[in-house]
């Protein structure tokens, strides 16, 4: 007996970020009384904070990687939008030679009047001398996550983002970026739930001895989706891997951390980049006193926006 329901039909439009608005357009053709459209929107991840040039015998942490951002679903009635809306696609945080930045928000207009958002996640802090870095955290549904500058960890956005280095409390959060530890590996990004995007690792530090370390993995997904990879320390530091792609309709990943460096003739290695709303990984640090330079935050994935129609 063949079913009473046909296999529904859709028109899908994606949107990455270009650095300027963009125009969404409904269906002139289809839409029904009952036609519904599904809004997905991902803001932009945080940065990770550059490594730290500190003086042989002191330890120093590597960068706190940046936080992830929120992964956002709403539903509306198509007949309640405009015949075209407008769609903001919120930049990654970008990576620098001091604290990371903060990602943008992704946002889309109801009628004209911007009604829907995703919020970025925080940037990681700049290296610190005998002190951890704090990571960025994560963005909630109702606030970005907290940009960290010190040792402390960023803190959470409104509506459950999580602070810098702590897991999502949702399955749409991000998690917080893994904090650079003192003169050790850095910090691991925590884990995100089914769709938010990852923190990225904590760069790598410098010991006392002195010794590069290596920078920290970037946060796991669905709790069994491994996150990037630091990059490895000591004479010939890597940088960090960049985040994995992102997977269908899914946030992105955050990306390892840079490794640190030995002496003070090879820099500290840079944090890598994220994709789809991941956080940046922090950057690795080095001996002062040569030319070696702390390796920069990597930058935090651009946002996203996938708009569905349902006929």
């Amino acid at each position: 007996m063949p079913l009473s329901n046909p296999v529904p039909q859709y028109s899908v439009s994606e949107f990455d970020y270009t650095g300027s608005t963009q125009t969404w357009t409904k269906p002139v053709y289809g839409i029904r009384p009952e036609s519904v459209v599904e809004i997905i929107l991902i803001g932009g991840g945080g940065a990770g904070g550059a490594g730290l040039a500190i003086a042989s015998g002191t330890a120093a942490s590597g960068g706190g990687a940046g936080g992830g951002a929120h992964y956002s679903r709403f539903v509306v009635k198509a007949s309640d939008l405009a015949a075209t809306e407008t769609v903001s696609v919120g930049q990654g945080g970008q990576g620098s030679t001091g604290s990371g930045a903060g990602g943008g928000s992704t946002t889309f207009t109801k009628n004209g009047v911007t009604t829907f958002a995703a919020y970025g996640g925080g940037g990681g802090a700049v290296g610190q001398s005998a002190a951890a870095a704090g990571g960025g955290g994560s963005a909630g549904h109702a606030g970005a996550g907290g940009n960290s500058t010190t040792s402390s960890n960023g803190t959470g956005g409104t509506g459950g983002g999580a602070a810098g280095a702590a897991a999502s409390s949702s399955i749409y959060a991000g998690s917080g970026g893994g904090a650079g530890a003192s003169g050790a590996t850095g910090g691991t990004g925590a884990s995100s739930g089914a769709y938010g995007p990852t923190g990225g690792g904590g760069g790598g530090g410098v010991s006392t001895t002195p010794s590069g370390q290596a920078g920290g993995p970037a946060g796991t997904r669905y709790g069994w989706i491994a996150g990037a990879t630091g990059g490895s320390g000591g004479a010939s530091p890597a940088i960090g891997t960049a985040g994995a792609a992102a997977d269908g309709r899914e946030g992105g990943n955050g990306a390892g951390g840079g490794g640190g460096s030995s002496n003070n003739t090879t820099s500290g290695a840079r944090g890598g980049h994220a994709t789809r709303g991941g956080g940046g990984g922090g950057g690795g640090s080095c001996v002062s006193g040569g030319a070696a330079t702390p390796g920069n935050g990597g930058n935090g994935g651009n946002g996203y926006a996938i708009i569905t129609t349902w006929f």
